[in-house]
């Protein structure tokens, strides 16, 4: 399925008006034309693990449709350079790094309460949450006491999703989006 191309539940929820895309390096996002404004939609993103791989390609693809994105992953490096990538298109809005590693339910916290805090005082609602977090390991690891494949893959994204909910409806519409990899059903 090509980047930007509706997803096989979307035929069900455009009957009630509720478009559901796969986000990617796309100009159309689900809206047609690019036009987000137009569907009172504020252009807020945050995309965990946008450093590189499908997180870059999403962060580059909402930056694209005018969107504000916010890039979170563990390596500051990688981050500014995955800022500097967005930013080279001439988004409408500059792209900004969020340092965290999702491999940490105290660091999760952290980032959930900074967002909520900042869009709290600008007034800005979170548009879009794309959690892109994933991780394979090669033998068997514990991370905060956690087996680590179930707490990066699944503990994270719940502990994000669920602290940011109040921001992400505070001005609805708003959209979380899960993205998993085929990997993560290989895990023991």
């Amino acid at each position: 399925m090509p980047f930007g191309s509706a997803c096989s539940a979307t035929r069900n929820h455009k009957r009630i008006g509720n478009p559901i895309v796969c986000y990617g390096p796309s100009k159309r996002m689900g809206y047609p034309d690019n036009r987000v404004e137009e569907y009172g939609m504020k252009k807020t993103a945050v995309v965990t693990a946008g450093t590189a791989g499908i997180g870059l390609e999403t962060a580059l693809g909402l930056a694209d449709a005018g969107f504000f994105v916010t890039v979170v992953g563990r390596n500051a490096d990688r981050g500014a350079q995955a800022v500097d990538r967005i930013n080279a298109m001439n988004p409408s809005h500059p792209a900004r790094f969020l340092p965290a590693d999702l491999g940490s339910l105290d660091q999760v916290r952290a980032l959930a309460d900074q967002i909520a805090a900042e869009h709290a005082t600008s007034g800005d609602p979170l548009t879009v949450l794309v959690n892109n977090v994933g991780a394979m390991f090669p033998e068997p690891q514990t991370l905060d006491g956690i087996e680590a494949s179930f707490l990066v893959n699944h503990l994270s994204p719940y502990l994000l999703t669920e602290l940011l909910l109040p921001t992400l409806t505070a001005d609805a519409p708003s959209r979380i989006v899960n993205v998993t990899s085929r990997p993560c059903f290989r895990t023991r």
